[in-house]
């Protein structure tokens, strides 16, 4: 590892700080390598970046931001992740913090609504929530290893004023071990928005239910996937193996994977939306049956959505 990939890491494992504390941490860190001229010697001295970012955080966690917040809200603001939206009336910050090994997550299923919400790679299972009342989270491991996930904050009716405060803006972090082997990955969305590009993990079932929420989730690997989606836009992209059943009401879903196309197999139902496969459209109320089911099998249903697959060999 050399001094790119450990800040790389690094800044990877501090998106929950505001940008300016990012900055702050990253540019010491930069000097800190720069000064020892052996990125080698450097990392032995300050250990993994995983430790280091935890150092990080609990220095900067939940420090009260009354003046600061008091002069972003007469200009312009320059938050992080996380920013000074997680604070609540009192202008103290509330941290909802949670931490599971890897190993002893077998499944997740989570519910998240009414969020900002992004998943990152790391090293263990964890969730960090600010601008969220501590009672709209749950999460908690079963015997089975099922990992349960909810979050669903309520909207204060402070966020609808004309006022320029920033405050109150529910933002939620997820960490999910890269290279994770899962038995199921369940995931329901309402109003949220989730950014989920930086995970890579792998699972016996996909399950995604995209209400009126976007959705961007990259490097997922699946013998078998449920996509539905009703009004919001899902990307996915990875593998998705055997059998993907998509159901697209008003939505938008956009799948790029790798494989193999001579071994895909198309079973599409149409109402006034479009169904895309590698370029190919079909459109208009209409049925479409594959001959023969191969090994990678979709079913698609789409209604008045769109449905854009894209199968590479990579």
């Amino acid at each position: 590892m050399n001094k790119e990939e450990y800040l790389k890491q690094l800044e990877n494992c501090i998106m929950a700080l505001p940008a300016a504390e990012q900055k702050e941490a990253l540019d010491y860190y930069r000097s800190f390598f720069d000064e020892a001229e052996d990125d080698q010697k450097a990392i032995d001295e300050l250990g993994s970046p995983e430790k280091l970012a935890e150092s990080i955080k609990e220095k900067f966690a939940c420090v009260p931001e009354k003046k600061e917040n008091a002069k972003k809200s007469e200009g312009k603001s320059d938050e992080g992740f996380f920013g000074s939206g997680a604070e609540h009336g009192s202008g103290e910050c509330e941290r909802v913090f949670y931490s599971f090994e890897t190993a002893s997550v077998k499944s997740v299923t989570a519910s998240l609504s009414a969020a900002d919400i992004r998943f990152i790679g790391g090293t263990k299972f964890s969730l960090e929530a600010r601008g969220v009342d501590s009672s709209a989270v749950d999460c908690s491991l079963g015997g089975d290893g099922n990992l349960r996930i909810e979050c669903k904050p309520s909207i204060s009716g402070r966020f609808w004023n004309h006022s320029r405060s920033v405050a109150t803006k529910p933002r939620v972090l997820i960490t999910i071990p890269y290279g994770a082997v899962l038995d199921s990955f369940k995931l329901r969305l309402g109003a949220a928005n989730l950014i989920g590009r930086d995970v890579e993990f792998s699972c016996g079932m996909f399950y995604i239910d995209v209400g009126c929420a976007n959705a961007a989730l990259g490097s997922i690997e699946a013998k078998r996937a449920d996509i539905r989606c009703g009004m919001g836009n899902a990307e996915i992209s990875g593998r998705l193996g055997e059998l993907c059943n998509i159901d697209c009401g008003m939505g938008n879903v956009k799948l790029v994977l790798k494989g193999d196309p001579k071994k895909v197999s198309i079973d599409s139902k149409v109402g006034l939306g479009s169904i895309k496969f590698n370029g190919q459209r079909k459109a208009g109320v209409m049925k479409d049956f594959a001959q023969v089911r191969l090994d990678n099998h979709f079913s698609v249903n789409c209604g008045m959505g769109n449905v854009d697959i894209n199968v590479r060999e990579i």
